[in-house]
């Protein structure tokens, strides 16, 4: 459309996209002689296309399972637990140039646990 005299305006008002975005197209064309998108830096797909509208009807029945999970178990891609797959909450206090020692918690941090096993043996010493 640009080369048969268009405006830039009038190409994005009939493509349905900003002025910009034609702009930076028409940019893109002169430095590179393309519009596509540079390839992009990542992990390597490992699932085909087949593999990906598969995955997409698999989730659109049942939405809880991961597709992590769901590629494990389904096409027989193994599953990745990052991180041990597990958590930690620890608890430490700073103040000034000094600070606590840090405190693990394991499970839940109630209001009772808080007092019992962080305020009492390390705040109030620390105080």
């Amino acid at each position: 459309m640009l080369q048969m005299g268009a405006t830039q305006r009038a190409v994005a008002i009939n493509m349905n996209c900003s002025k910009m975005t034609i702009t930076r197209l028409v940019a893109r064309l002169r430095q590179s002689g393309r519009t596509t998108d540079r390839p992009r830096s990542g992990r390597p797909k490992v699932t085909t296309p087949q593999d990906d509208r598969f995955l997409r009807v698999l989730h659109l029945r049942n939405r809880i399972p991961t597709v992590t999970s769901s590629a494990a178990n389904s096409l027989g891609h193994p599953e990745v637990e990052l991180y041990g797959g597990g958590s930690v909450m620890v608890w430490g206090g700073i103040c000034g140039d000094e600070k606590t020692e840090l405190v693990s918690i394991e499970g839940s941090l109630t209001a009772q646990r808080y007092t019992d096993n962080i305020l009492r043996p390390v705040v109030l010493p620390f105080i």
